[in-house]
């Protein structure tokens, strides 16, 4: 609940709720009914296993589907973490080091990339940051 822009408005056309683009109780009521549907644990949040099962049935764009960043969208990362997919995020933002080590440089580079695309700006790489890298 909260969240706002156009990831919402895709979500909210493929559970066949109002897209308006903010996620109110009707869209997570929605959500709840097609994760039910299809075989998706019912959370009623868009949580990674809700957006792969989209992507599977084709109900997304495939830039999704077909970019190697997909693969991180349940992956959230945040100051002091390490690893492959710390690397992707860097060398997806752009402008840094890719060593694999979220450090300050890159949480200050997730934190001007949110900022940049209108998303809450907490310095935390979520699913909605590996979105817009995607999109």
């Amino acid at each position: 609940r909260g969240s706002k822009g156009t990831d919402v408005t895709l979500a909210q056309k493929v559970v066949g709720t109002t897209a308006d683009g903010d996620f109110g109780s009707a869209t997570e009521s929605a959500v709840a009914a097609w994760q039910a549907k299809y075989s998706v644990p019912v959370t009623k949040v868009v949580d990674n296993a809700t957006w792969m099962r989209m992507i599977e049935l084709k109900k997304v764009p495939t830039r999704y589907d077909k970019s190697p960043l997909n693969q991180y969208v349940g992956t959230t990362l945040k100051l002091w973490s390490r690893g492959t997919a710390v690397s992707a995020l860097q060398k997806a933002l752009g402008g840094l080091s890719v060593d694999g080590s979220f450090g300050p440089l890159t949480e200050a580079r997730v934190q001007a990339f949110q900022k940049a695309k209108g998303l809450t700006v907490s310095g935390v790489a979520d699913a909605a940051v590996w979105k817009a890298l995607m999109g």
